[in-house]
């Protein structure tokens, strides 16, 4: 069994990291945490990036992973 992501699971993964990475800095969750904070706006983009469909299409190609 191959247990290597393949391209299009690669590049959702990068893709996605990327985001949080820019979008949520450890700071910034933390400041939500605090507040019990929602942030539209982020929630929004992540809608944008197709991030909440995945499931609704076989899960984007992606598998049980």
């Amino acid at each position: 069994m191959d247990f290597q992501l393949s391209e299009e699971q690669e590049a959702l993964r990068a893709g996605t990291r990327k985001f949080c990475d820019e979008q949520m800095p450890v700071t910034r969750l933390a400041e939500f945490e605090k507040t019990r904070g929602f942030d539209l706006e982020l929630w929004s983009e992540l809608a944008q990036m197709g991030v909440f469909d995945l499931h609704r299409h076989g899960g984007g190609g992606i598998g049980l992973l």
